[in-house]
């Protein structure tokens, strides 16, 4: 019976701390991780910025559906069928790109901040995310997994995308 009841405690201490760093994680959030290429800041831009090819580049997306003539709104499906809608907020050619990326489940929203440096032989790639992040749980499982995963995960397919 003792160690029924020490068992139960030890669960219950675990709830309550998982709970407590929700409280303690601020609502924004925001990560940054940087990456040298070797290749052209252009080759950098176009790989970037083409949506179509995102199924190949990015390792958690399946599928792409555009959704307007601009090419600005778009939807990653993954493979487990969770839907992501990104949307351009504001592209400088060959230098920045800012993203707006929603996933309508879970209520969270990001922007997402490409900016580019280098030359034509070598380039540099910072991907800085603002999260905002509503949910207490969510925040607790964001910030003991690590806020920096999801970008991390997407410069490092970037990065083996472009040394074929």
């Amino acid at each position: 019976m003792r160690s029924f009841v020490f068992f139960i405690s030890v669960l219950a201490a675990l709830a309550l701390s998982f709970v407590l760093v929700g409280f303690c994680t601020p609502v924004e959030q925001s990560a940054e991780v940087s990456r040298k290429f070797n290749c052209s800041r252009s080759d950098l831009w176009l790989t970037l910025t083409n949506i179509r090819e995102f199924a190949s580049i990015k390792e958690d997306v399946k599928k792409v559906e555009i959704l307007n003539d601009g090419g600005n709104k778009w939807i990653e499906i993954s493979g487990a069928g969770v839907a992501t809608e990104v949307e351009i907020l504001e592209a400088t050619e060959g230098e920045k790109l800012v993203l707006k990326i929603t996933d309508p489940n879970l209520k969270v929203e990001k922007r997402r901040e490409y900016t580019l440096f280098g030359n034509q032989e070598h380039s540099m790639l910072s991907i800085k995310e603002y999260t905002k992040v509503e949910k207490l749980l969510l925040r607790s499982t964001l910030a003991l997994s690590g806020s920096k995963q999801s970008i991390k995960k997407e410069i490092n397919g970037l990065a083996q995308h472009m040394s074929f």
